[in-house]
């Protein structure tokens, strides 16, 4: 079995030197479509990155998911596995949050037309 977290992103400077390795035009246009994928990854579906990304393109991918994690924060809707072969889609924190208020705002509503 694969272990893929030795590519997870443990500096920012591990992005520069990928961009300068393959060009700024080419290292946004990589970022803009990870962040696609895994933008409109669906709670609960599993992106095997094993599977679907190139072996020679896992380091640079992998990295710009932990990009993509740093960037989005509180409405990150993405988790690694252990071994960073795989990403789950996931309920943002602040996706939560919202939903929690909804149904507080529901109850309240509720209990007062009674």
């Amino acid at each position: 079995m694969n272990d893929l977290s030795v590519h997870r992103l443990n500096s920012f400077t591990e992005l520069d030197a990928i961009c300068e390795k393959i060009g700024k035009e080419k290292f946004h246009c990589y970022r803009e479509l990870v962040y696609s994928q895994l933008g409109s990854l669906p709670a609960g579906i599993l992106f095997s990155v094993v599977d679907k990304v190139r072996v020679e393109n896992q380091e640079v991918f992998i990295k710009m998911a932990c990009l993509y994690m740093s960037e989005t924060e509180g409405n990150c809707n993405i988790e690694f596995t252990g071994d960073y072969t795989k990403i789950k889609g996931i309920r943002s924190f602040n996706q939560e949050k919202m939903d929690m208020e909804e149904i507080r705002r529901i109850r309240d509503k509720m209990k007062s037309n009674y």
